[in-house]
């Protein structure tokens, strides 16, 4: 979980968002990332829900893909040095929004 919160090389990352919404060949290799990022959080939450961990609010891959989003989005704020997000409270925001969609207690 770690590696999604260390939230560090943003200024890349914006500079290639951007890049990518004109050249189709930069969005491709956007997309495979983020399936990439996606795929074992669907296969852990799936798991959990095997094991009887987690009762879902929706379904893994609506998870996966916003647990993505919301480190997007937090990444963009620290990215533009915003007072309030330190890297504490993006850790605490991303495991409760986490904990929540599984009905669980991160």
């Amino acid at each position: 979980m770690e590696q999604f919160t260390a939230l560090d090389r943003w200024g890349l990352w914006v500079e290639f968002w951007a890049a990518a919404r004109h050249r189709d060949e930069l969005r491709a290799v956007l997309e495979a990332a983020y399936s990439a990022w996606r795929e074992p959080l669907v296969e852990a939450i799936e798991q959990g829900v095997a094991d009887g961990e987690f009762t879902p609010r929706f379904t893994s891959g609506e998870i996966s893909g916003a647990f993505v989003a919301l480190i997007d989005g937090l990444g963009i704020q620290r990215e533009l040095g915003l007072d309030w997000l330190s890297p504490q409270r993006t850790r605490d925001l991303v495991m409760g929004a986490l904990g929540s969609a599984l009905r669980v207690d991160p």
